[in-house]
């Protein structure tokens, strides 16, 4: 049995991806195409949902595209439950320790994030890497 690379996607690969193509599409890409598997909370559910509903948005993108999305978010992750934080793995931004949680229950080995610098905290226990070092990633392995 092949053990797929695993990941927890912060919101603004999702958000992006839906703007514009470029490596965070590829990402979604990759995660459809079951390249790795990828761990998601309600919470960060939720986040995805709201984060994309705002009006500055729709410029871009329509609610049903976003609808879309979060339906193959729905059928295609692993949900796991959130939970508690210790204080050194809190972020300095209260609203990240979603991503935090879920990387705690799920042991991914990836968090992907455009914001890396956030979340220096939680280095020993997964590696943080922005978009395009996680595509690299996959490249490398092939």
């Amino acid at each position: 049995m092949i053990t797929l690379p695993s990941a927890v996607l912060d919101t603004n690969i999702f958000i992006s991806a839906l703007i514009a193509p470029g490596n965070r599409r590829d990402i979604l890409d990759l995660w459809s195409e079951k390249q790795f598997q990828f761990y998601i909370s309600e919470a960060i559910l939720e986040e995805i949902k709201n984060v994309g509903k705002r009006p500055v948005f729709r410029q871009y993108f329509t609610v049903e595209q976003l609808e879309t999305l979060l339906d193959l978010i729905k059928q295609q992750s692993i949900f796991v439950p959130s939970s508690e934080i210790l204080p050194e793995y809190q972020s300095r931004d209260e609203k990240d320790d979603i991503f935090v949680s879920c990387l705690l229950e799920s042991r991914a080995a990836y968090f992907v994030t455009g914001n890396a610098k956030h979340f220096s905290q939680i280095k020993s226990l997964t590696h943080v890497v922005n978009p395009n070092e996680f595509i690299n990633s996959f490249q490398k392995a092939k």
